[in-house]
Order: structure tokens, then C-alpha cells, then sequence
């Protein structure tokens, strides 16, 4: 066998094994349908809302739906709008009181970076005609909304 064929069966044993653990997990559902191979995202950075995204992405976002699955929260409605459970999905492309707004057609998956991706980690051009700028301002816009989200002022999910 080969030394690039080694790589690649131990890249696949790997990349098993790490879907595998992170199915067992709750959490992680939303991250694991979407992700399909461990491989460096080229959209993070140092900012509050890289950290916001990937919380996002794996599930763990501190949300009202999230509060009162841990029983830290009574109601999940969104405090800013009022209009609907706070969940990733409302805060990333549909609660109105947060800016900047997505545009039409962004799914949550698009929004959260999934799928998105070139061999080096960087925005791609998408399955639905979007090109490399157009990914990465949706994936900034759904940083700055996250960022927004959590600089509110009212409990777990606002300023810590």
C-alpha cells in the first residue's frame, strides 16, 4: 500500500470515528447532518463572532429555546421581538430586531456556513449559484447578527 493510500484509509478510519462521537451527542445533531469531513473552516477569526457561529453551528448556542431545555427559563419566546421561540434558526435569519437582515432565500445551513467551503477552508461558490463573495458576506452577516444577538442585555445569551 501506498504512503498516499495509508493517508487517505487512515483520513477516512478518522473521519469515522469523529462523526461517530459527535452523533452521540444531542448537541451536535445540526453540526454532524452538515458536516461531513474534519477539515479547517477558513471563516473563522478572533472575533466575538466567530466564537457565536461555531455555537451556532454545533448546537450550543445559548438561546431562549436552549435556557429552557436546561430549565433556566420559563417561556422560549424571543425577548427582542416577541414573535416567535428564540431558536439558532430565528436569531441567524428571521427575528426582526436584528440587523443586518439576511437576504431572501439564505437557509440556515447557507447562513451557518455548511456546505460552503473550498479545498483550502475558504468560502466556495454554492450548489444554488451563489459565488465566493456573496457566501462569505451571508456568513459575516449571520457573525454581526450573532454579534448583535449577544450584546442585548437580558440573561445567559446577552452580555456576559
Amino acid at each position: 500500500m501506498t504512503r498516499a493510500k495509508v493517508r487517505e484509509r487512515v483520513s477516512q478510519v478518522e473521519t469515522q470515528q469523529w462523526a461517530g462521537r459527535a452523533a452521540a451527542k444531542p448537541a451536535l445533531h445540526f453540526y454532524v447532518a452538515h458536516k461531513r469531513e474534519i477539515r479547517c473552516e477558513g471563516f473563522y477569526d478572533n472575533a466575538s463572532g466567530s466564537g457565536l457561529l461555531f455555537e451556532a453551528r454545533s448546537g450550543t448556542l445559548r438561546t431562549r429555546r436552549w435556557q429552557v431545555s436546561c430549565g433556566t427559563a420559563e417561556s422560549a419566546i424571543c425577548e427582542l421581538c416577541g414573535e416567535e421561540e428564540e431558536s439558532i434558526e430565528h436569531v441567524v435569519l428571521s427575528c426582526p430586531r436584528l440587523e443586518p437582515q439576511q437576504p431572501s432565500g439564505v437557509s440556515l445551513e447557507q447562513a451557518l456556513g455548511f456546505g460552503q467551503t473550498g479545498p483550502s477552508g475558504g468560502a466556495a461558490a454554492t450548489s444554488d449559484g451563489r459565488d465566493r463573495g456573496a457566501v462569505t458576506a451571508i456568513i459575516d452577516r449571520t457573525k454581526r447578527r450573532l454579534e448583535v444577538w449577544r450584546s442585548r442585555d437580558n440573561g445567559v445569551g446577552g452580555k456576559q
